[in-house]
């Protein structure tokens, strides 16, 4: 089973109570790059799948945004500290 992690940023109303679009950051992980079944490009197919079904729902994301960490261990390395995903 793949796992992928999706962040929603915000999701406010505009100056006009409209609801605005919940903004989606997709963080993709991959200890090791030799491991095609989660591979980062499989990894980010089914995250953006995932945000299409929301928004098929009736759910209002929008995809802002991609960080990619490829031979980053997550038990071994804060989020912050990734380069991708520090700032």
């Amino acid at each position: 089973m793949r796992s992928f992690v999706v962040t929603t940023l915000d999701m406010a109303a505009d100056p006009f109570g409209r609801q605005q679009a919940t903004r989606v950051l997709v963080a993709l992980r991959i200890s090791q790059l030799t491991d095609e079944s989660t591979s980062l490009e499989r990894q980010l197919a089914d995250a953006r799948q995932h945000i299409e079904k929301k928004v098929l729902q009736g759910i209002n994301w929008i995809e802002v945004g991609v960080a990619r960490d490829a031979h980053v261990s997550a038990t071994k390395q804060s989020l912050f500290e990734r380069q991708e995903l520090g700032h």
